[in-house]
């Protein structure tokens, strides 16, 4: 009873945190991407998202749901992302509860529930949430396959060809899920031949993708929006998912302390969470880290998926260390250790600043949208009603058609999208990546075009007025 009040707990409060975090967060223009699309017909979101970064099966999803929650609420739009996130929380303390016990699977848990940088994501309109509670779905159902000595149960079977397919089609980086199990049971024949016959079928299921997933990598390896990675890079992430770096340092030492004590026990299910977190991450750091043949991919938003296992190997660690003392001190170390993840834990803040913006100060002024893509923000913070003109297809083209008609116009590295402005015409450039360097002989060549000052090179001008917005 007390394990099933636990439990209920667990999940209530990871529903109200991220829900919290949904209400805070304002959406972004990925998130926007994902939202413009799911408003598409069934056909045209294969079309248009086939060949794009991810898989399409996200906002199909999606599109099915904004017709119950419509498109104007964030946090009712981000409810399937705040319950997805919330089942992993659960799944993350069956696996942990299953190899080592109860006290690790909710040491485990509650890591990943106080992540600022989880809770985060975890609650995007993108793909990752659905991506980690089916990927944590089906390393569960992979445990009870192949490290429990059990015989092979046709449910867990059943459990690990959907969920490998359904992750196949969400995010191409589930490759590396299945290159972590597929290692882990080279260790053993039997085992490795098992694994070789339950991936027929979600390759078969996914086989109408494979040659885009090529074309993907072969795109990727000339040159991605990701740069290349600093050495330091995987001491950063533990940063970013531990809130602070003395948790960093705290991750580091646990984790290693859990590596010798599995080498040690020579315990198998433990070994399949080493292969889970390091697999991906070393090869993603490897491929990302500054060379000729870098394909740089390594970011914390796309190492999310190995969250998980990161959590379960920290708590391994942190439980095992702790059990080994006098048994009157053990409570204090727990609430130590809880202390020290509530207070690395810190409020939400908003993402942007977009909605204290006055659509009326934009009156009577040219906007000009930079990058292209971020028209999707612009449309959906300032002008609704073009938002929900989907555009099915020529999708940036069209936009652009749309927006010229209110004096907005889309700046685009390739192609000019917009018409001749009337000369000294007041301009506003809505920036909204406030990192992203600007391109200055981009704007030069665009005010040329249009008859405007050339801008200078300290990007300032007095009728072409940068507006930065932090996305």
């Amino acid at each position: 009873m007390k394990k099933a009040i636990i439990i209920g707990s667990l999940f209530s409060i990871n529903i109200l945190l991220k829900l919290w975090f949904s209400l805070y967060c304002e959406l972004n223009n990925d998130e926007l991407f994902s939202l413009y699309h799911a408003q598409m017909s069934v056909k045209n979101i294969f079309l248009q998202l086939s060949s794009g970064n991810n898989p399409p099966l996200f906002e199909l999803f999606l599109h099915f749901w904004i017709k119950f929650s419509g498109i104007n609420n964030p946090w009712l739009i981000r409810i399937p992302s705040v319950l997805f996130s919330s089942f992993t929380a659960l799944i993350i303390f069956q696996i942990g509860n299953i190899i080592k016990g109860f006290k690790v699977g909710l040491a485990a848990a509650i890591l990943f529930t106080l992540s600022q940088f989880a809770n985060e994501t975890s609650v995007l309109l993108r793909a990752y949430p659905l991506l980690v509670f089916l990927l944590t779905a089906n390393f569960l159902a992979f445990i009870h396959l192949f490290t429990l000595n059990k015989k092979k149960s046709l449910f867990w079977m059943f459990v690990w060809i959907i969920t490998q397919t359904l992750v196949w089609y969400t995010h191409y980086f589930s490759i590396w899920i299945i290159i972590s199990q597929g290692l882990f049971s080279l260790t053993n024949k039997k085992q490795f031949l098992a694994f070789l016959k339950m991936s027929f079928f979600p390759i078969l299921f996914f086989s109408p993708f494979i040659p885009i997933l090529y074309n993907r990598f072969l795109n990727s390896s000339s040159g991605t929006w990701v740069q290349t990675a600093p050495y330091d890079a995987i001491y950063l992430t533990l940063w970013k998912y531990g809130n602070k770096p003395y948790m960093a340092v705290l991750f580091i030492i646990a984790i290693v302390y859990t590596i010798r004590l599995f080498i040690a026990q020579k315990s198998v299910n433990g070994m399949a969470i080493i292969y889970w977190y390091f697999v991906p991450t070393f090869l993603m750091f490897i491929l990302s880290i500054p060379s000729r043949f870098a394909i740089p991919m390594f970011t914390d938003l796309y190492l999310y998926f190995t969250s998980p296992a990161l959590f379960l190997l920290v708590s391994f660690g942190i439980v095992h260390f702790v059990e080994s003392i006098n048994q009157k001190n053990r409570i204090y170390i727990y609430l130590a250790s809880l202390s020290i993840s509530i207070l690395s834990f810190f409020p939400v803040k908003s993402n942007n600043k977009l909605t204290d913006i006055n659509p009326i100060a934009f009156n009577n002024l040219t906007i000009a949208v930079y990058p292209a893509s971020n028209c999707f923000s612009y449309m959906y913070y300032f002008d609704k009603s073009k938002f929900k003109q989907v555009q099915q297809e020529n999708i940036y083209l069209n936009i652009s058609k749309l927006l010229q008609k209110s004096n907005v116009f889309i700046i685009d590295s390739n192609v000019f999208y917009y018409d001749t402005i009337q000369s000294n015409t007041q301009c506003k450039l809505l920036n909204f990546e406030v990192n992203r360097t600007l391109d200055t002989q981009l704007l030069n060549r665009w005010i040329v075009k249009n008859k405007f000052l050339t801008i200078k090179s300290s990007e300032k001008n007095q009728n072409f007025q940068i507006v930065d917005f932090i996305n």
